[in-house]
């Protein structure tokens, strides 16, 4: 926020198992909606990393399509538009056998998509989307096979694996817990810039 003079609201949600992930999805579209009545703002980037990094792809998912929102059951009008979306060694399936995804759906009223991200995304117009991770990433592999799927969808995007380097490993998340390392902040000015 500091460096790039880009207002930055952290949106807080209650965790999986107090509720499912439509209660964190209201709880987010919620707060966005307070903060774009109350700052005037027309245009919103979402950012987040790990599984921060789903809910800022799928809160953009939802910004950007209104099919999608009547699919997730979610009633909300008079939006802001969704400018980029940004994923930080971020997240876009899970198993409904498997944490999260045990948690995500428990009365089964949720579209399949939330599954799997990428059934929601819309080719012809998504939004940009910037997705970071680093070579000892856990989500290395997940990052790596969504960066496949835009490439098949043909959806802008940039991408960028970082190497690690002398005594800093790029490990899940690296840019959010050394952010003085000159990768993450390579990492952010991708952000920013984009």
């Amino acid at each position: 926020a500091r460096r790039s003079g880009i207002m930055v609201a952290n949106v807080d949600y209650t965790l999986m198992p107090e509720t499912d992930l439509k209660g964190q999805t209201e709880q987010i579209f919620s707060a966005i909606c307070f903060i774009m009545k109350d700052k005037n703002i027309g245009t919103v980037h979402t950012i987040g990393d790990s599984a921060g990094g789903y809910h800022a792809l799928l809160t953009g998912i939802l910004l950007h399509s209104k099919k999608a929102r009547e699919q997730f059951g979610l009633s909300v009008s008079d939006l802001p538009a969704v400018g980029s979306i940004n994923l930080i060694c971020g997240s876009f399936h899970a198993s409904p056998k498997a944490f999260a995804g045990i948690y995500f759906d428990p009365d089964k009223k949720l579209p399949p998509f939330i599954y799997d991200l990428t059934k929601a995304m819309e080719p012809r117009s998504f939004p940009p989307l910037v997705l970071t991770t680093g070579d000892k990433d856990s989500l290395l592999r997940e990052n790596r096979i969504l960066k496949a799927r835009l490439e098949e969808m043909n959806i802008p995007f940039s991408y960028k694996e970082f190497s690690s380097a002398d005594d800093r490993v790029m490990h899940h998340v690296f840019s959010i817990a050394h952010p003085t390392w000159p990768e993450s902040i390579e990492s952010m000015d991708m952000f920013i810039h984009r």
